[in-house]
This record gives C-alpha cells, sequence and structure tokens, in this order.
C-alpha cells in the first residue's frame, strides 16, 4: 500500500492520523465492548485471572443460605432464597457494564447529537466536518475509556454489586466478588 496522499484523503502524509481515524471509525456508538475491555486490564491489573475455586463457591453458597437463616429468626421475615452469584473482579466487571448499559447509551447518544456550525468556521468549510465528525466520533470513545476505568477500578475493591448506589435489577442475583473479598480479610 502506497503512502502517497490520496485526492481525497484530509490526512495525506500523516499515516498516523489516518489510522487514528480507522480506529475511531470502528469505534461506533457502543462503549460497552471497550469499556469491557479496560475494565478487565485495570481490574487484573493486565495479569489473567484464575476461576474461582468450586469448593470456595460452594462454601460461600452455603454462609448464604446459613446467613438468611440468622436473619429470618432475628427479623421474623421471611425472604425467601437469595440468590448469589460467586465470582471474579471480571465477572464483577462485566456485571456491571451490562447493568449500566441503558445509562451510557443515553449518555452516548447525547454526545453523538450534531452540534450544528463551529464557531469561526464556515459551514462550508472542509475543516468545520472534519471537526464535527472528529468530535462525534470522540465522545463514545472517551465515554467508553471513562466507564471502563471507572468499572476496572471499583472491580478492584468492590465486594458486591450492592456497594454502589446506582440501583441494580431486583431479579438478579446478589454478585460477591470472591478475590475482594479474600483480599479485604488477608488485609
Amino acid at each position: 500500500m502506497s503512502d502517497a496522499p490520496q485526492p481525497d484523503d484530509p490526512f495525506g502524509g500523516m499515516p498516523f492520523m489516518a489510522d487514528l481515524l480507522k480506529m475511531f471509525q470502528g469505534q461506533g456508538t457502543n462503549t460497552s465492548d471497550n469499556a469491557r475491555r479496560l475494565a478487565h486490564a485495570i481490574a487484573n491489573e493486565g495479569v489473567s485471572e484464575p476461576n474461582v475455586d468450586p469448593t470456595a463457591r460452594i462454601e460461600v453458597e452455603q454462609l448464604v443460605r446459613v446467613a438468611e437463616l440468622q436473619v429470618a429468626q432475628a427479623s421474623g421475615l421471611q425472604t425467601g432464597t437469595v440468590s448469589v452469584e460467586i465470582g471474579t473482579r471480571s465477572q464483577w466487571a462485566d456485571r456491571t457494564i451490562s447493568h449500566y448499559q441503558p445509562l451510557f447509551t443515553e449518555m452516548t447518544s447525547a454526545m453523538t447529537v450534531d452540534v450544528g456550525p463551529i464557531e469561526g468556521l464556515s459551514p462550508d468549510d472542509p475543516m468545520a466536518s472534519m471537526v464535527g465528525a472528529f468530535s462525534q466520533m470522540m465522545g463514545p470513545m472517551m465515554l467508553g475509556m471513562v466507564t471502563g476505568s471507572m468499572v476496572g477500578h471499583l472491580a478492584k475493591r468492590a465486594s458486591g454489586g450492592y456497594d454502589l448506589p446506582v440501583p441494580r435489577p431486583a431479579d438478579e442475583p446478589l454478585v460477591i466478588s470472591l478475590p475482594t473479598v479474600d483480599s479485604f480479610g488477608q488485609d
């Protein structure tokens, strides 16, 4: 492939800018995949995360049942069976991003609205259309990066899905991040 500028290529002679534009164009308005990848990398500090040991998972589920009985006996409330999901930090991050997806979708659609003419640039100026398109691509990408970073850092410390004030679906199981609980216990 030739590095010679193409007639309609606004980045002729700057291949890194063309590559950057291609990356942004591939981004689209779906921020969850990139947010998820970044969250995993931050939560696990770039190291592969092992699955939760099945015996540890069973032990925690048994403790949850004992806690249910204790709460029912002390309070007189019959809450039914609490559904729990014992997982890793990556699984916590996946679940969190999935639960927050409607919020991210609203934010992304608000960021990709055409802002109209740019002050100081004529609407016929090719630079105006390039700057407008660039800002529409940058918004969702930045949202994905901020979201992934936030969820990744939270996944390092959150012990379950109830830690944050953002509501989660009521019919979902209670998510417990066993590596975080173990780390807290060791500290």
